[in-house]
């Protein structure tokens, strides 16, 4: 990759701010023809409290005060190398000839297919804000609003299996728009020698797909996406239990009160709801069962200090939001290794058994793995991400040593504690693809560390 930028700063007497910038980057992702894109953006801020008006305030109260806006752009690459082209692959075959036999073959096969037609994916903000200092700014208060828009998103498109490639091509495919406001809130002090200071943010956010490009909704693995509708919802059946008896497989009738909707359920298998009440359970009984947006997401530090010792802490979080947990997938029973240990733990065995774990068997007639609400759980968590505890030693001691000018000692964590309802590894989710975010498939969980450390100077 390569990138040039130009930038322009305008300062006039500290109270107006403007800084202008143009960004051209190049990538080899890209075919030729579509490697370089081109990426302007601006900032504004006006200095209230710098002007002689303002100065002529009591400023015990309101200490600062700055208005800014700004506009701009991004791009993304974030695809494999070579994803426009057609890849050919070798691989060694056996293969048998009347007159020859058995012989091993060098055979070619194509293995991917590209896309020449992909370009940058545009991520476009605007936004303003304000920023406050009250009683000398040991209090201040940011508060922005934006709105972000991500066009020709780079994504990967299905293709029928029958096509014959293992991997799928990418392309750019819709548009969409994140509305927010952002809040960022702090106080610092001092009494004595003890010094704190604690902050926290918060940022609720909403999105919509504004369009696809063919008007048809973009599928992802386990969800639906549909103009005018958030992106990334889950979708897929709603499961509502596990059939007890014979007795409630005959009874999980269609709208003529006869017609079996999951004839060939047992008991110990899943039920699903007929959603459009009709007489058959299909694919028209989906609908959105989940959403990996969290309605808010927030973080904090605490910071304190008295003489030579200082303590920190941060946290973060999100709630609102919902995972799809595929590690459940390892409950299947078709295959007799690689399974969770609740597979025959917690497996429903009797009527009246209290487990969402269908009973053990070697068959599946009844589907019970399809993608349902049965997967989507609850993924709001707070995590204290970091704790730090240090002690710099007096100024007298250490140049006593003739050697330190400044000598700190500290032990830190991280991932201490994670406080959530959710049952599995980590609800804290990598979002890599956007048609597959909030999925979470017995990826390694953030590991919990401890350091200890020295700062020196000489």
């Amino acid at each position: 990759m390569i990138s040039y930028l130009g930038r322009i700063n305008y300062n006039y007497a500290d109270r107006y701010l403007a800084t202008v910038s143009v960004r051209a980057d190049g990538s080899s992702k890209f075919a030729p023809g579509n490697r370089w894109g081109t990426f302007p953006s601006f900032s504004l801020g006006w200095r209230i409290d710098q002007e002689e008006f303002y100065k002529d305030w009591n400023q015990n109260v309101l200490s600062a005060v700055k208005l800014r806006g700004g506009w701009g752009q991004i791009g993304n690459q974030n695809i494999p190398s070579f994803a426009y082209a057609d890849v050919v692959s070798t691989y060694d075959t056996w293969v048998y000839g009347f007159n020859s036999g058995l012989n091993l073959l060098k055979a070619y096969a194509s293995t991917s297919k590209g896309n020449k037609d992909i370009k940058w994916e545009t991520v476009e903000q605007g936004n303003i804000g304000v920023d406050l200092g009250f009683f000398k700014n040991s209090l201040t208060l940011s508060a922005d609003a934006y709105i972000k828009t991500t066009r020709d998103m780079l994504m990967q498109n299905p293709l029928p299996g029958m096509a014959g490639y293992p991997t799928t091509p990418w392309v750019n495919a819709g548009s969409v728009e994140n509305r927010g406001l952002e809040f960022l809130i702090g106080y610092q002090g001092k009494v004595g020698d003890f010094r704190y200071s604690v902050s926290a943010n918060f940022t609720f956010q909403k999105n919509k797909l504004v369009e696809t490009g063919t008007n048809d909704p973009i599928w992802g693995t386990v969800s639906k996406n549909e103009i005018g509708e958030e992106f990334g919802r889950f979708y897929g059946y709603v499961y509502d239990g596990i059939f007890q008896s014979k007795e409630e497989v005959l009874a999980h009738v269609g709208a003529d009160g006869k017609t079996l909707l999951q004839p060939l359920a047992e008991p110990g298998d899943a039920r699903f709801r007929n959603l459009n009440g009709d007489n058959t359970l299909d694919s028209n009984d989906r609908d959105y069962i989940g959403n990996p947006n969290p309605d808010v997401i927030y973080g904090g530090n605490i910071e304190l200090g008295y003489k030579g010792i200082d303590f920190a802490l941060y946290f973060q979080g999100v709630a609102g939001n919902d995972i799809w947990v595929g590690t459940k997938a390892l409950l299947r029973q078709t295959s007799i290794t690689n399974l969770l240990a609740e597979t025959y733990t917690d497996a429903w065995r009797n009527p009246g058994d209290k487990t969402d774990v269908f009973g053990i068997t070697r068959k599946d007639d009844n589907d019970n793995y399809r993608n349902s609400s049965w997967y989507v759980q609850n993924g709001s968590f707070c995590k204290i991400k970091t704790v730090q505890i240090g002690y710099t030693f007096p100024k007298k001691i250490v140049e006593a040593t003739k050697v330190f000018s400044s000598l700190r000692l500290y032990v830190s964590g991280e991932n201490l504690f994670t406080f959530t309802k959710f049952k599995y590894m980590d609800p804290e989710v990598p979002n890599g693809n956007a048609l597959n975010m909030g999925i979470e498939n017995l990826g390694y969980p953030n590991p919990r560390t401890f350091t200890v450390g020295v700062n020196v100077q000489f």
